[in-house]
């Protein structure tokens, strides 16, 4: 009767080890699966207002976003306006966008970007303005940036800081959906 144990669990050991490959393959599928799908969920959005004054603090993916689009539409095309923002970078050696405002066939329509010490401004992804040293560095600085058929004129906490008699943005680019605190390619 032995020998017929001995063979019946042979034959189980068998069965067992002809699984142990599938039951690896099926394991390993597992594990690749769940650690390179796991990373593609949304990122929480990390914009808190401050505590002790009016504002706004924006972390590594911090943003506000309108929820309706902007329309200069009722405006004239010639017509001259004002954008005004406070703007505190972390640190002067960061990269990003401020504001911009983004459409659908344009994501860049207009965009304020900090590059370091550097202001620039872009309208449909070209760079139409570039100014060094404009961030200081410590503190918080009064952005205004008007424009009419005269030019365009750059402020910094009231002081003007650039004239531009041959940049006119036009009203069109206040078109489009407002995004605060980071790039729109990151929403598309």
């Amino acid at each position: 009767m032995e020998p017929v144990i001995a063979a019946g669990s042979r034959r189980l050991r068998m069965k067992l080890w002809d699984g142990l490959p599938t039951l690896i393959c099926t394991a390993v599928l597992c594990i690749i699966l769940s650690l390179g799908l796991w990373p593609f969920h949304r990122v929480g959005n990390s914009a808190t207002w401050l505590e002790s004054r009016n504002g706004v603090r924006f972390g590594g993916h911090g943003s506000l976003i309108s929820l309706t689009n902007f329309s200069a539409g009722n405006l004239p095309p010639q017509s001259s306006f004002a954008i005004e923002i406070w703007a505190q970078p972390k640190c002067v050696w960061y990269k990003g966008t401020l504001f911009a405002f983004t459409t659908k066939e344009d994501l860049f329509h207009l965009a304020l970007y900090q590059d370091q010490t550097s202001l620039k401004l872009f309208t449909s992804r070209t760079e139409r303005f570039h100014l060094d040293d404009f961030f200081p560095r410590k503190g918080p600085v009064f952005i205004t940036i008007t424009s009419s058929q005269q030019g365009t004129a750059v402020y910094a906490n009231g002081r003007l800081v650039k004239t531009l008699p041959q940049l006119h943005v036009p009203t069109e680019a206040l078109d489009g959906q407002l995004v605060i605190g980071d790039s729109p390619c990151r929403f598309r």
